[in-house]
């Protein structure tokens, strides 16, 4: 997993937590098919499947438990009224490369950011590396890999 931090005081302990939610979701879209799972088109015609709403509601449960004071914009739901005036808020994609996913290609991730005044300041994001053995999706979570300092 790529982590990265810019350094602002009292964002390392939601880094960890952001960490934490993000592998969460990330063992979620593991365990599913991705030949199998549920799918629908959205509106734009963008495809949509059940593993990128598992992730997203892990994601959104896990955000609004450790950051409920911070808006949330999410790929798969409307923008809350209050992120636009929000010096501070959360960009999640809860399944970047759905079309890849249903594919079979690992070229996906779970993406989430947190933004401050227009600047990235924490993001988490695993590689996604889909095992067809839905027994070993939990023991086949990304490892971690940190990396901090000014971006």
């Amino acid at each position: 997993m790529t982590v990265t931090s810019a350094g602002h005081e009292g964002d390392e302990h939601l880094l960890a937590r952001l960490t934490g939610i993000v592998m969460q979701a990330a063992r979620a879209v593991l365990a599913g098919d991705p030949h199998t799972v549920a799918r629908r088109n959205k509106a734009d015609g963008s495809l949509v499947t059940a593993a990128d709403c598992a992730a997203e509601a892990i994601i959104l449960e896990g955000l609004a438990a450790v950051a409920a004071s911070i808006p949330v914009i999410s790929e798969e739901r409307a923008m809350p009224a209050d992120a636009r005036a929000a010096t501070r808020v959360f960009f999640v994609d809860p399944l970047d490369g759905t079309r890849e996913y249903v594919n079979g290609s690992a070229e996906y991730t779970v993406n989430v950011a947190l933004i401050a005044d227009g600047r990235p300041v924490l993001g988490a994001a695993p590689p996604a590396q889909p095992d067809p053995d839905p027994d070993r999706a939990q023991d086949r979570a990304p490892a971690l890999e940190a990396a901090s300092g000014s971006r």
